[in-house]
Order: structure tokens, then sequence, then C-alpha cells
């Protein structure tokens, strides 16, 4: 269901778009639309990865309830990069960050050289479906003056892909 969607932002934005879920506290990839450039960063289809490094996950970790989040930030957090986030009350701080904005961004706190943006999918009671992100290498994503684009374009994207959901689900 998410694959048009995906298509669609891979094709406004020239970089990789994907579709996750939250499996515990890890962040699930399910499906990624490739752009047509030639660099690019790898299909993380399939692949489980602690929510705190990527933005999908803060996205999807920023809407939980209070109590689940206390939950996450209690475990020891893993660092993957040194701009990785390990310290539990700068976690919340970026959280709260997250909530406000509508979308996280990441800037090499996975893997250095990759750089991302998600949004948290919502269903029409607040609860978090999913996350969709875009992501590509760092010495271009984001180009200069398009952080806010971008961003804009993956909240819209967001918010389509719940409107399709609700449909199917009346």
């Amino acid at each position: 269901m998410a694959r048009p969607t995906l298509a669609r932002l891979a094709s406004l934005t020239d970089e990789a778009a994907g579709f996750s879920v939250a499996e515990g506290y890890l962040v699930h990839y399910l499906a990624q639309a490739d752009s047509d450039r030639t660099v690019q960063v790898r299909d993380w289809t399939g692949e489980l990865i602690p929510m705190h490094l990527v933005p999908s996950g803060l996205a999807m970790l920023a809407q939980w309830p209070d109590e689940d989040v206390d939950g996450y930030v209690s475990r020891s957090l893993e660092r993957r990069t040194q701009r990785s986030i390990t310290d539990p009350d700068e976690l919340l701080a970026r959280l709260a960050e997250v909530r406000e904005a509508g979308h996280a961004w990441g800037r090499e706190e996975f893997a250095e050289g990759i750089n991302s943006v998600g949004a948290a999918v919502l269903d029409g009671q607040g609860r978090v479906l999913g996350a969709i992100h875009i992501h590509g290498p760092s010495y271009r994503f984001p180009a200069a003056g398009d952080k806010d684009r971008v961003a804009g374009l993956v909240m819209d994207a967001a918010t389509r892909l719940a409107a399709s959901t609700a449909r199917l689900t009346r």
C-alpha cells in the first residue's frame, strides 16, 4: 500500500524513500523506492534498527505514550557513530523537538555518510502505524536551502498514506 507514495516521494526528491514500522523497540524497514541517481544509499528493506538511531524511529517514538517512551530511554542506548544520541535526557529533548516539528532529521547518527528525514504515519486516533522517510548521501542530502521543502514532502506523504489506510478500514 505504501509503494505508490514512496515512488512519488522518491521522484519528487530524487532520493530513496522508505516505509517502516515499530517492532518492539526496533524499526523494521518494510519497503523502499529508489531514485534514478547513480549514487544511492543501499536498500534497508528487512533490516531491524534501534529506534533512536534513525529519523523514522524517532518520529514514531515521539508519538508514543510517555510511559512507553520512559521504558525505551531507561535501557542502554546503542551508539553506531559519534553522532548517535546515547544520553536519555538528550533523547527526551530530541523527541520533544520532533513532536513539535512533526518530523525528525538524522545526520549521520546511524551510519556515517547518510542523512535522513522521517515522519510518523498516524491513524485517525493518533496511533502510530509506521513512518515514511527519505535518505541520501550526506554530501548532497539535503541540498542547500532544501531542508524545509523535503521535510514538508515527507510529512505530506505520511498524511497521504494515513488517509489511504483510513479509506481501506472504513
